[in-house]
């Protein structure tokens, strides 16, 4: 059995114990003898600086199917090494923003009685575009589970599109509308036909805050990750980014290292509560360009997923993972106000009980 443990999302509150920002984990474990896909591990390094912590905690089996009938008691944390006391756990299905965290501008989402209309969840489609053979072909077979992807999404969901080749582009901001964003990944994506420049349109939107300038400039997927990142902060609550592509990182001395942009998009997609999910198109078994995909799953509670082995697998693994979190909530440990390292496990006891449940 193999835990992952990855690193925080920015906090907020939940029920009626006020958890205030700026400190979380995002947490993804793979149980029951795990695929070699999420044997990726990570310590979580963050900063604790409240009177309590929220860590938003996915838990799959080797199915990659979420497991959702787990209690405070089936979890331990760990703050440093020394355990801390789970107050509460919560089972949330999406990722629906509180509205008691919307800023002023957004509070008519909350009149009326009109919470059935908030989004359920905030989904970017992230496509990195190659003509090499080896990684086009890849990308159409997912441009096709892509449309189903998003013609299969619920009532309530919105998805944003974005493309990177030798820059970033937005092509769609986020929207409910199904039959468009199917035939704009039908019809723009490959071949390249970039739909004007979308106006940003009402709550939530990621055009709204999306910097077409520094898109324009951004040279490496790295920094066209800080940019998404930079414009999806201010909107509230998780979301989801798939990363439909083929590698990050540059090959150099023998080793494939990150871009110095990474650490400033590292820390972006954190604070933007972002949990990106590589689907790496990539026609082989092995590459270089993988490791730098592993990583970014890893560092922000996504899941890394090779499309080369089984397109359909892939993109429903990540449709299932995506349903759901639990929400744990601890009270921050008399720790100085540094970076300090949180562990989320499952107890042995529910670890037995989930094995044999499985049996």
């Amino acid at each position: 059995m193999s835990l992952r443990s990855i690193p925080s999302n920015p906090g907020r509150g939940t029920g009626p114990t006020k958890v205030l920002p700026r400190a979380a984990a995002l947490a993804l474990i793979a149980l029951l003898s795990p695929t070699p896909q999420a044997q990726q591990e990570s310590e979580v390094q963050e900063q604790v600086e409240v009177g309590r912590v929220i860590v938003d905690v996915r838990v799959i089996d080797r199915h990659a199917r979420p497991i959702v009938d787990l209690e405070t008691r089936d979890f331990t944390v760990k703050v440093d090494g020394q355990p801390v006391r789970v107050e509460s756990v919560e089972w949330i299905s999406g990722a629906n923003p509180l509205l008691e965290d919307l800023p002023p501008g957004e509070v008519r989402w909350m009149e009326d009685d009109r919470v059935e209309g908030f989004p359920s969840r905030l989904i970017v489609l992230f496509f990195q575009r190659h003509t090499l053979p080896s990684r086009m072909v890849g990308l159409m077979v997912m441009l096709k589970r892509a449309r189903e992807f998003v013609e299969n999404l619920g009532p309530d969901d919105r998805v944003a599109i974005l493309t990177f080749d030798t820059h970033l582009r937005l092509f769609s901001d986020f929207t409910d509308d199904r039959e468009a964003l199917a035939e704009m990944i039908r019809r723009k994506i490959v071949p390249y036909r970039p739909p004007p420049l979308p106006e940003p349109g009402p709550f939530p939107s990621l055009a709204a805050n999306f910097d077409h300038d520094a898109a324009k400039r951004a040279a490496s997927p790295e920094e066209a990750l800080l940019i998404t990142a930079q414009a999806l902060a201010p909107l509230k609550g998780s979301k989801t980014l798939l990363y439909i592509g083929w590698g990050m990182g540059v090959y150099q001395g023998g080793a494939v290292q990150m871009r110095p942009e990474y650490g400033p998009a590292r820390r972006a997609l954190l604070d933007a509560r972002v949990s990106v999910f590589p689907m790496d198109v990539t026609r082989a078994d092995y590459h270089t360009l993988e490791g730098p995909l592993i990583k970014v799953a890893r560092d922000t509670g996504g899941y890394y997923m090779k499309t080369y082995y089984s397109s359909y697998f892939a993109m429903d693994s990540v449709s299932s993972i995506i349903t759901g979190r639990y929400e744990l909530v601890f009270e921050k440990p008399d720790l100085p106000p540094e970076q300090h390292v949180i562990r989320v496990k499952l107890t042995p006891e529910a670890r037995q009980r989930l094995v044999s449940e499985k049996r």
